[in-house]
């Protein structure tokens, strides 16, 4: 959590479509047969791709089946994160982050 304030990673948790690193970006990729699938492009070796979604399935496709690739407004972090946790459970989820980052420091000296 060094990079990050902690307002900043709230935030992107809470809305994270609001803001999106080009290395996370998502794409929205059509197949010549219609289907849509969205996630983040990775290379699967000579003439595949994979999509990563963001429910964690990785789907192969052949390059030549691909229709069309465009960007994705929508974020592959899955959004309602927090949604499951009480205050006191994010409160704790944060002083764990910041525990581990203090403890990282220290062990580099």
């Amino acid at each position: 959590m060094r990079r990050f304030q902690t307002k900043e990673v709230v935030q992107s948790v809470l809305y994270p479509s609001q803001v999106i690193s080009d290395q996370y970006a998502s794409k929205t990729i059509i197949t010549d047969d219609g289907r849509t699938f969205t996630g983040i492009l990775g290379p699967a070796g000579g003439d595949s791709v994979v999509v990563l979604q963001s429910s964690g399935e990785k789907i192969t496709l052949k390059k030549d089946a691909i229709d069309e690739i465009a960007p994705s407004s929508k974020s592959a972090m899955p959004e309602k994160l927090f949604d499951n946790l009480s205050l006191d459970d994010i409160a704790d989820l944060f002083a764990f982050l910041r525990a581990g980052s203090t403890r990282q420091r220290s062990a580099r000296r």
